[in-house]
């Protein structure tokens, strides 16, 4: 039974062009951010837990991504052997330490290693950008689930209780403080010992709980496990770091589990026959359910109290997968064909526990995969490094980023370790937008999928608007100049509520209800569709 994890890329990793805080920041705003968590910790009312201060502000949260993407995270693993070793490296200083060792005969072991990198600057910030929206959705929606204040569905309905509105309101587990907590969430250890007079209750946004995930977030931070094992408090004295926890355990795989990041971006992909339960095989948010509390949520003998968090969490995604742009129809696609938002459904029909750490380790490292624009087609270049046992590769195409068909097949070559390029031209040209992957074939049969890429007009890629949300003028950026530019406001409910062409690229919403708009943008024969959230 076996695990594949980054299918492609194990040594290799993308060079990001744009700092990482720049990244994130092009996918949530400060505005926005205020907009999401109104209430959260120290920034309304009287907090029950003792926060005067914004404890999850923005800028602690781009403080937090930014430090964290200066971590790297190198996982070295021999196929059919157990155990793996981690190593750590800070990028900025070079230095590196052991995270995860293994023992004495597991070196002399001769089986080959495979190393899997994970870079923290990846999160939030691959080369697709659909995949980076739909990860900091699932990333909010479990730490809303986590901290919520609320009490009330639908989410987003806007009611005084409504779940999205009380996101990141809990700094800690409600019923525990350091004083109250010795012993609490302890489970004896020789690599994580607890100490007695502590409680590892949960802390921070995903609510970090137990010794063995508070001693390795500290072995990660400072390659010493004992400061967080002797001072759990931190986490929740401290907004940056309450964070940086966050972000570690989403993106840190933790054998036998897969990470929420790589599940987000179809990283990894259980082998045939690895389980017995059929949603296991299902790509999507569900696996971030079942990483964070599957052992409560998603099992077939989960209680209804239990279950019922599984569709919060769901509603949560699909809530902020609207704010962030996606229609309807995408937001359908989550939960259509092999996409889910649900580890559990039915007691025959939920998630089952990650089993093992063994992988199959696709030998073909892909440096590159590119799909650009010409006048009367799509052109697809890939390059290899190293192949073995390379049969060919299938070019696969899809309008929405989910459902893909086979347009073509390139023979590989075979076994190499001279670098290969491949080309592809797509002549069934969209006006809109085409993505593609590759599925590698082995000689042996096994295949593997490559990350997606997105190729589109020009037009449609630049056009954007802020603020969004917004409350009085809305900035439409990056209209073609000196073209006639025809916008039509559409309600929710479909109603038009103004149609008109524009001089200027500023709109006047001040007058606006609030509530979720559509704003259609037509220059010349070209149409682009923009979700706006009014305040």
């Amino acid at each position: 039974m076996k695990h594949i994890f980054f299918l492609f890329q194990f040594s290799i990793f993308f060079v990001v062009n744009i700092s990482h805080a720049q990244g994130v920041a092009g996918l949530v705003s400060s505005a926005q951010w205020d907009a999401l968590f109104p209430k959260r910790a120290g920034t309304f009312g009287v907090h029950p837990q003792g926060y005067t201060t914004d404890f999850y502000s923005y800028s602690h949260f781009i403080q937090a991504a930014n430090e964290m993407s200066d971590y790297l995270a190198t996982i070295q693993k021999k196929q059919g052997v157990w155990g793996e070793l981690i190593t750590i490296t800070k990028k900025s200083t070079n230095v590196n330490y052991i995270y995860s060792d293994v023992d004495a005969w597991w070196y002399t072991n001769t089986t080959p290693i495979t190393n899997i990198v994970v870079d923290f600057e990846t999160f939030l910030n691959t080369n697709s950008a659909q995949n980076n929206k739909r990860e900091l959705a699932a990333f909010l929606s479990n730490i809303s689930k986590e901290t919520t204040g609320g009490w009330e569905l639908p989410v987003g309905g806007g009611t005084n209780g409504d779940y999205a509105q009380w996101g990141l309101y809990f700094v800690h587990e409600v019923g525990y403080n350091s004083s109250n907590s010795a012993g609490v969430y302890s489970q004896a250890s020789t690599l994580y010992p607890p100490n007695p007079a502590k409680g590892y209750y949960g802390r921070g946004p995903i609510q970090l709980s137990w010794n063995y995930n508070y001693g390795q977030l500290s072995k990660f931070l400072y390659n010493d496990a004992t400061i967080l094992l002797n001072n759990p408090d931190l986490v929740q004295q401290d907004g940056v770091l309450a964070l940086k926890s966050a972000i570690w355990f989403w993106m840190m795989p933790q054998c036998p589990k897969p990470s929420c990041h790589q599940v987000m971006h179809e990283e990894w992909i259980p082998q045939s026959g690895a389980y017995s339960a059929t949603k296991m095989y299902k790509n999507g948010f569900a696996h971030t359910n079942n990483i964070i509390n599957g052992g409560l949520e998603c099992r077939s003998s989960s209680s209804a109290a239990f279950t019922q968090k599984v569709f919060l969490r769901s509603e949560l995604y699909k809530y902020y997968l609207g704010i962030l742009g996606f229609n309807s129809t995408q937001i359908a696609a989550e939960n259509t064909g092999n996409y889910t938002t649900l580890c559990f459904e039915s007691a025959s029909n939920a998630m089952e526990d990650y089993t093992n750490c063994d992988f199959i380790a696709f030998p073909v490292s892909l440096i590159s995969f590119e799909a650009n624009s010409h006048q009367d087609y799509y052109f697809l270049e890939w390059k290899t490094v190293q192949e073995s046992n390379n049969d060919y590769f299938d070019i696969e195409r899809s309008n929405d980023g989910y459902f893909f068909s086979k347009i073509g097949s390139i023979k590989g070559a075979g076994t190499t370790t001279e670098m290969q390029t491949y080309t592809f031209k797509d002549y069934t040209r969209n006006k809109n937008m085409h993505y593609y992957r590759l599925k590698q074939v082995n000689l042996d049969g096994t295949f593997g999928y490559s990350h997606k890429v997105k190729v589109v007009s020009e037009f449609a890629d630049m056009i954007d608007i802020q603020p969004n949300p917004c409350t009085d003028k809305l900035q439409i950026l990056h209209l073609p100049a000196q073209e006639k530019t025809h916008i039509s406001l559409i309600s929710a409910t479909g109603i038009v509520v103004f149609s008109e062409n524009i001089e200027s690229n500023e709109i006047n919403v001040k007058d606006l209800t609030a509530g979720i708009y559509y704003l259609k943008i037509q220059v010349k024969n070209q149409v682009v569709m923009r979700k706006l959230v009014k305040i």
